[in-house]
C-alpha cells in the first residue's frame, strides 16, 4: 500500500540516518530526530516560535517523575524524560529507535505548549522513530502498572465495569489486573489495544520526507486515519524499516500532576493510588511474538514482551521529608547529583534520572562542557537492583568518562570488559560479580550486628560545604575497616612498606561520605536478592550496598582496591571534624538550652536536628537553621534521661543518651561524652536529679499518664527510616534495638506468650491504675524486643504456636488503641495498616494471617472484603497445611469463639483440636429433613486445598470428628443414607469485639471427645 505523504509542516533539510546515535540538541537549529541543521516551519498559526527556541525553561513539576526505557545489548536502563522539556528525549530498544516527548497541563500553564490544552486535554505523549526489525506478532499500546493490583470488592467491581464499557468502544481491548510475580509467565496489570487503530495521530513519513517536529500538534491526513481505523492486524499496516513513524496519544481523563482520574461524568476525581497503590504507571507499546499469540491467546506474559517504547510515570511526594518520629529518609531528598552532559557517545547507556530543584552546585569533576549544557532540574540516580555490577568509573578524561562514572555506563562497560583496572594497571577485582538468581533468606547475624563494622548508620544532615542542603551521609568506621583489612588480607590501609602490625588508627575514627563519593571508589554491588528489598527505603538499600561492597572488598585481597578505600577515608573532611571531632556545643538560653544532635528514626538511620529545651517542653526543629518543628514533647511527660552504654549503641566511637516518656523513648547522638554530660546536666537542672535515675522515681499524675499511654497520635504513628511503609504504622517502636548482641538471652516462645498475657490483662483492666501503667510500659518494651527476634532455630511446631500467639496479641493491641472494627468497611484500615517490626521484617496483621500462617493454604477469593496482601516472607512462613488453623486464627469477629488459648508447641495438636471443635459446634447446623448442612465458608475451601480433590461428603466426614455427640450421630445417619446432602456456607460477621485469653492446657488435658 502506498503510504500517503504528509502535506503539511514540510521543512527544508536533509533526512538523517536513525541508525546513527541521537545526540542531544545544543541549539534550536538542530533536528531532534536527524541531528542535522534545519529551519523548522510552525505547523500551527498559534505557534509563533520555533520548537527548539525556549524563552523560558520548562516548569519544574515536583509531583511527577517520568523515565524512558532504553535497552542496549540486553541491558535495561531508564533515563529522565522531563515533562514539558524543550527538547525530545532519545531512546532505543531492540525493536524501535527514536525520540519521545511528554507534554502535560500544569498550573500555571506552560506558554510553550498552550496550543495543546485549549480544551480539557490533560497530557499528550509523542513518539517518533524507525522500527529496527519487522514485527512478527501483534503490537499493542496502552498502559501498565509495575505491581499487581490489590483491589477490594468495590474497586474491583468498578474496574471491571469500566473495562467492559471501554471494550464496547475500543476494538480488541485486552486487560488484566495482574498475576503473582512468582508465576513463570505472569502478566502485570495492563490495558492495551492494537497500535494503529488506538493512537490519536499516526503519521508515516517515507524516505525523502521530513517527519513532523515534536512539540507541535501532529497534522494527520484524514484519509489515512479512516484507513488505519480498519486495520485488524499489525500486518495490515505494512510496516517497513525505512519510513519514520510519528505517534501521539492524549487524554482528558488523567491528571498526571495531581495523580488523579478527572472529567469522568457523575464522578468526583479519584486518586490513582486507590487502584494502583504506590505502583508506577507505564505508557507502553510492545510486540507479542507470533508464537506467544498462538500459544497463549489473549495473554500478555511479561517476560515475552518486546518493548517498542516504555514511558514510566510515578508520583513523587513534594513534601516528603525525614521527620522524627514519623518519617524515614525522603527518596527525593537523598543523594543529589549533577546532570549528564549534552553529548553522549555511541553505546553509552543512560541510567535512571530524577529531578531536583534548580541551583544545585556542580560536582568537582563535572566537565565544563557538561556544566554548560546541564538541563535545569535534572539529576542522575543509579538503578539499585540491576543485575549488572556497578564498577569503578572509567579513568579516561572528558565527557565520556564522566558519563561512565556518573550515569551507569560503567555497568555496561563492565559487561564488555569484566576486568577493570586502576590507573596503575592493578586489577581491582578478578571477575564479574553478579546478583544471585535465587532469593536469599535473612542473614540474622548480619542484620543484628554484622553490618556495624562496615556502615553502621546513615545520617541526614545539612551539608554546609556546598549549599547547606540536607543530604544523606553514610558513616564509615575507619578503625574497624583498617583492622578488618589488615586481619583479612594482611595489608595496610595506607600504602607503604609491609609491617607486621596494623597501622595506627587516626585520631578521628569515623567518616561521613555521601553515596556518590563512595560510588566513585567502590564496586557498589546489588543487595542480596530478598523479597523484602522492594519494601526497603532508598537510604537503607544504599547503606546495604555499601556494606556488601566492603564485604566483597575484604574477600578480594587486592592491595590497589584497599589503597583506593584509604583515599576515600583520608583525610578527614571539614564535615567529619564538625560532626564527630569538635561537636557542636550547647548554647545556654534564658530558660533552657539548645544544640545540634542526631535523632534516631530507625536502627540504622539518624537525622540532624536542633534540640531546644525549656522548662515546659522539648522541641526538635528540622535543622540548625530551620524553624520547622518536627516533634514537641512536654517536659512533664519525661520519665527519665540517661546515657546509653557504649556496647549497646550502633557506633561506640560517639556518645548517646535517651529521653524516656510513656509513649516512646527518643534516642540522640552527640560527638563526645563531654557533650553528652552537658545535655544531661541541662536536663537535670530543668527536671530535677531524680528524673535521671529511674523512670518511676518521681510522682506522676495517673490520669495524665493514662492519656499519654492511650493517645493514638503520640504512640502509633511511628515510621521507620528503613522501610517504605505507605500508610502502615509500626506499633512496637517504643524502644529501638540497635545491637541485640547485648540483650539478655530470651526464649522467643516465652517472650510472645508473655506479650499475649499482658495484652489480655490490659483489655480486662477497667480503670487505668498504677499497676496497669506499669503493665503498659512493660508490654510496650516487650513487643519492642520482637524487632530483632531470630526464629531460625525454631521447629515448625514451635513457630506455629509462636505466630498464633503473636497474631492474637496484635489484634488485641490494635483493639486497645483503635477499638475493634465496627464494620467491614473498617477492616482494611485495621488489618492492613497495623504493623509490627518482627524478625527484621515489617508485618501487618493481614500479612501474618494470609502470607505467614496460611501461606501454604488456599487464598481468599477476589471478592474478599479486605485486600489480601501479596508479600512473601520465606523465612517466617509455615511450610505445612493444616485446615484447623482456619478455626484457630481469631480476628475478633463475633462469629468466632470469644476466647483463645495461649498456644504452646508441646500441646499444639490438642489445642488446635479443641478450638476447631469449639468453633464447629457453634457454627455447623444440620437439617435432616431437608438434607442440608451449614458450615463455615472457609472450611470448605481450605479443606479442599489440604486434601486434594475432596468432595462435600469427605468434608462432612472429617468435620464430624469435632461435633457434639448428638450432632455427630445425626450426621453419620445422614451420610449413611447415601443421598445428596446440600452444603451451605455460613457468612461470617464483620463486627468485632475483644476476646478473652485462657491459660494453656495442663499435661493431662486432651482434645475433643472421640467416638
Amino acid at each position: 500500500t502506498e503510504m500517503i505523504p504528509i502535506t503539511t509542516a514540510i521543512a527544508d533539510g536533509i533526512e538523517g540516518d536513525l541508525n546513527r546515535s541521537v545526540p542531544s540538541l545544543p541549539s534550536s537549529q538542530s533536528s531532534p530526530l536527524t541531528g542535522t541543521t534545519k529551519k523548522v516551519i510552525p505547523s500551527s498559526p498559534r505557534r509563533s516560535q520555533e520548537i527548539g527556541e525556549c524563552k523560558s525553561p520548562p516548569p519544574v513539576i515536583k509531583t511527577l517523575r517520568a523515565e524512558l526505557l532504553s535497552i542496549v545489548n540486553g541491558v535495561e536502563s531508564f533515563s529522565a524524560c522531563i515533562p514539558n522539556a524543550r527538547e525530545a528525549t532519545p531512546f532505543e530498544t531492540e525493536f524501535f529507535k527514536g525520540i519521545a516527548m511528554l507534554i502535560v497541563r500544569c498550573d500555571p500553564q506552560d506558554e510553550q505548549y498552550r496550543s495543546f490544552f485549549m480544551g480539557k486535554r490533560m497530557f499528550e505523549v509523542q513518539v517518533q522513530g524507525k522500527f529496527k526489525k519487522l514485527p512478527t506478532g501483534e503490537i499493542y499500546v496502552g498502559a501498565e502498572a509495575t505491581k499487581k493490583m490489590e483491589l477490594g470488592i468495590i474497586t474491583r467491581s468498578i474496574s471491571k465495569a469500566a473495562m467492559q464499557f471501554a471494550g464496547t468502544v475500543v476494538n480488541d481491548l485486552q486487560y488484566s489486573f495482574g498475576e503473582p510475580p512468582e508465576q513463570l509467565d505472569h502478566q502485570i496489570p495492563h490495558v492495551v489495544a492494537p497500535i494503529f487503530p488506538t493512537f490519536d495521530k499516526v503519521i508515516v513519513s517515507g524516505p525523502g520526507e521530513v517527519p513532523p517536529a515534536l512539540g507541535t500538534p501532529f497534522p494527520e491526513d484524514p484519509d489515512y486515519r479512516k484507513l488505519r481505523m480498519k486495520f485488524k492486524l499489525t500486518s495490515d499496516a505494512n510496516v517497513d524499516l525505512n519510513s519514520t513513524y510519528s505517534f501521539s496519544v492524549n487524554t482528558a481523563n488523567l491528571d498526571l500532576v495531581r495523580w488523579t482520574l478527572v472529567n469522568i461524568p457523575l464522578c468526583r476525581p479519584l486518586n490513582l493510588g486507590t487502584f494502583f497503590g504506590n505502583a508506577a504507571i507505564q505508557l507502553v507499546g510492545y510486540e507479542i511474538p507470533a508464537a506467544i499469540v498462538s500459544a497463549c491467546p489473549g495473554a500478555h506474559p511479561h517476560r515475552h514482551l518486546n518493548y517498542m517504547f516504555n514511558l514510566r510515570l510515578s508520583q513523587v511526594d513534594e513534601h516528603s521529608v525525614q521527620d522524627l518520629p514519623n518519617a524515614g529518609c525522603s527518596d527525593d531528598e537523598v543523594e543529589e547529583e549533577p546532570g549528564p552532559p549534552a553529548v553522549s557517545g555511541p553505546g553509552e547507556a543512560v541510567g535512571e534520572a530524577e529531578g531536583f530543584s534548580d541551583g544545585q552546585d556542580e560536582d568537582e569533576d563535572l566537565p565544563q562542557s557538561a556544566a554548560s549544557h546541564k538541563a535545569p532540574g535534572q539529576s542522575v540516580r543509579k538503578k539499585l537492583f540491576s543485575r549488572q555490577v556497578f564498577g569503578l568509573g572509567d579513568q579516561k578524561k572528558g565527557v565520556s568518562g564522566w558519563l561512565r562514572r556518573h550515569i551507569g555506563g560503567a555497568g555496561e562497560a563492565r559487561g564488555r570488559d569484566s576486568k577493570d583496572k586502576d590507573p596503575e594497571g592493578a586489577e581491582l577485582f578478578a571477575g564479574e560479580v553478579t546478583e544471585s538468581s535465587e532469593y536469599s533468606l535473612t542473614d540474622y547475624d548480619m542484620e543484628a550486628f554484622g553490618d556495624l563494622r562496615y556502615c553502621p548508620a546513615s545520617i541526614e544532615m545539612n551539608d554546609f560545604r556546598r549549599d547547606n542542603k540536607r543530604r544523606v551521609f553514610y558513616v564509615l568506621p575507619v578503625g574497624e575497616l583498617c583492622m578488618a583489612f589488615h586481619n583479612q588480607a594482611e595489608m595496610h590501609c595506607e600504602p607503604g612498606p609491609p609491617s607486621q602490625s596494623p597501622p595506627a588508627s587516626p585520631p578521628l575514627q569515623l567518616r561521613l561520605r555521601t553515596y556518590a563519593e563512595i560510588e566513585r571508589v567502590l564496586h557498589l554491588l546489588p543487595v542480596p536478592r530478598m523479597h523484602k528489598n522492594r519494601r526497603l527505603s532508598d537510604p537503607e538499600i544504599r547503606r546495604r550496598q555499601v556494606v556488601e561492597s566492603f564485604r566483597q572488598l575484604l574477600r578480594t585481597n587486592q592491595a590497589a582496591a584497599v589503597s583506593r578505600v584509604w583515599q576515600l577515608l583520608e583525610p578527614a573532611s571539614e564535615l567529619d571534624l564538625a560532626f564527630f571531632g569538635r561537636g557542636r556545643a550547647l548554647r545556654t538560653l534564658s530558660a533552657g538550652c539548645e544544640g545540634v544532635v542526631a535523632a534516631a528514626s530507625s536502627r540504622r538511620h539518624w537525622a540532624e536536628h536542633l534540640l531546644v529545651l525549656s522548662r515546659t517542653e522539648l522541641t526538635l526543629l528540622k535543622g540548625p537553621e530551620s524553624r520547622r518543628v518536627v516533634t514537641r514533647v512536654p517536659m512533664g511527660s519525661v520519665l527519665s534521661v540517661k546515657p546509653i552504654p557504649h556496647q549497646e549503641t550502633p557506633i561506640p566511637e560517639v556518645s548517646f543518651f535517651q529521653v524516656e516518656t510513656f509513649p516512646r523513648i527518643y534516642y540522640f547522638m552527640v560527638a563526645s561524652d563531654e557533650l553528652r554530660d552537658d545535655w544531661l546536666d541541662c536536663f537535670g537542672r530543668l527536671l530535677g536529679r531524680g528524673t535521671l535515675n529511674s523512670p518511676f522515681d518521681k510522682q506522676f499524675d495517673l490520669s495524665a499518664a493514662a492519656a499519654q499511654v492511650t493517645e493514638v497520635e503520640e504512640l502509633y504513628l511511628a515510621k521507620s527510616g528503613c522501610w517504605r511503609l505507605d500508610r502502615k504504622r509500626i506499633f512496637n517502636y517504643r524502644r529501638i534495638v540497635f545491637n541485640p548482641a547485648f540483650l539478655p538471652a530470651a526464649n522467643p516462645a516465652e517472650l510472645v506468650e508473655g506479650i499475649l498475657t499482658k495484652a489480655a490483662f490490659l483489655t480486662s483492666t477497667q480503670a487505668m491504675d498504677k499497676s496497669s501503667i506499669h503493665t503498659w510500659v512493660s508490654f510496650l518494651d516487650d513487643i519492642s524486643l520482637l524487632q530483632t527476634l531470630n526464629l531460625s532455630p525454631l521447629s515448625e511446631r514451635e513457630r506455629a504456636a509462636l505466630l498464633l500467639n503473636l497474631y492474637h496479641a496484635m489484634v488485641l493491641h490494635g483493639c486497645l488503641v483503635l477499638g475493634p472494627p465496627p464494620a467491614w468497611t473498617n477492616w482494611n484500615n485495621f488489618f492492613n495498616n497495623i504493623s509490627y517490626l518482627f524478625a527484621y521484617e515489617v508485618v501487618t496483621i493481614a500479612e501474618l494471617e494470609h502470607n505467614i500462617l496460611r501461606a501454604q493454604m488456599s487464598r481468599p477469593s477476589s471478592f474478599s472484603m479486605i485486600a489480601v496482601p501479596q508479600n512473601q516472607f520465606p523465612g517466617l512462613a509455615l511450610s505445612h497445611r493444616d485446615f484447623r488453623l482456619n478455626f484457630c486464627i481469631n480476628s475478633g469477629s463475633r462469629s468466632l469463639p470469644s476466647k483463645v488459648p495461649v498456644y504452646r508447641a508441646h500441646s499444639l495438636d490438642a489445642q488446635l483440636d479443641e478450638m476447631t471443635a469449639l468453633m464447629l459446634r457453634e457454627a455447623v447446623e444440620l437439617d435432616s429433613v431437608r438434607k442440608a448442612a451449614t458450615v463455615p465458608r472457609v472450611s470448605l475451601q481450605d479443606f479442599n486445598s489440604s486434601a486434594g480433590n475432596a468432595t462435600n461428603m469427605d468434608l462432612l466426614r472429617t468435620l464430624s470428628y469435632y461435633l457434639r455427640r448428638e450432632d455427630r450421630l445425626l450426621l453419620a445417619r445422614m451420610l449413611s443414607e447415601q443421598t445428596h446432602i446440600s452444603v451451605r456456607h455460613k457468612a461470617p460477621s464483620f463486627r468485632c469485639c475483644l476476646f478473652a485469653v485462657t491459660p494453656p492446657p495442663g499435661p493431662g488435658d486432651g482434645g475433643p471427645e472421640k467416638s
